[in-house]
């Protein structure tokens, strides 16, 4: 699982293969099996979820979008130059804040006991050297900040943002919908508008 988690694969793939020759040759034909189903499974999982870039990279990818009074920072996470993932994180934000601080907010937050990898590619409006320094203390090694993309790095950046602009429209629509539900249910019971809280 860590290995996989590292962007490893392969060299899971290989173990597998090997410990299903293994027992295949030492007629444990039933442990062979497992690990054929096993092999079977992690190639098509690895398929569907990891995109390979064409590069070897380990980076972070950091976009951020505004929208409807909400802000969203979406990580993409390279690792080995494949895209592992990535994860939508809310702050408390008002439309006054400006993205370049409320992103050097996040980085000083998340990556307090995660370890940071040696490129972040961020939003042009970042100050790269005041960045870079952040992070290289954090992570204890040198940190590539790249705030203006070209190539393969920029469409990673046009796709964290992208996903954060679909977090946010996700986010409102589901609090559009308990809101409905909300509603709905107190008029089922009948009560007045007034009524902020129900508890059951």
């Amino acid at each position: 699982a860590v290995m996989l988690l590292e962007g490893r694969s392969n060299d899971v793939l290989q173990r597998l293969e090997t410990g299903m020759q293994e027992a295949s040759a030492a007629m444990q034909f039933e442990q062979a099996a497992v690990y054929r189903d096993q092999l079977k499974s992690l190639a098509g999982m690895a398929h569907k979820q990891y995109a390979d870039t064409g590069s070897e990279a380990d980076a972070d990818v950091i976009g951020y979008a505004f929208d409807g009074g909400l802000g969203c920072v979406n990580l993409l996470m390279i690792r080995s130059g494949r895209i592992l993932g990535d994860r939508s994180f809310f702050p408390h934000v008002s439309v006054e804040d400006a993205a370049e601080d409320i992103l050097a907010a996040f980085v000083d937050q998340h990556y307090l006991e995660r370890p940071v990898p040696r490129v972040v590619v961020f939003m042009a409006e970042l100050d790269a050297g005041d960045m870079a320094a952040l992070l290289s203390d954090k992570g204890g090694h040198a940190v590539h900040v790249v705030t203006r993309p070209v190539g393969e790095r920029r469409a990673w950046l046009e796709m964290a943002e992208e996903n954060a602009r679909q977090a946010i429209r996700g986010r409102l629509a589901e609090q559009s919908t308990n809101e409905a539900r909300l509603l709905a249910l107190r008029d089922s019971l009948k009560l007045p508008d007034s009524v902020q809280r129900i508890e059951c």
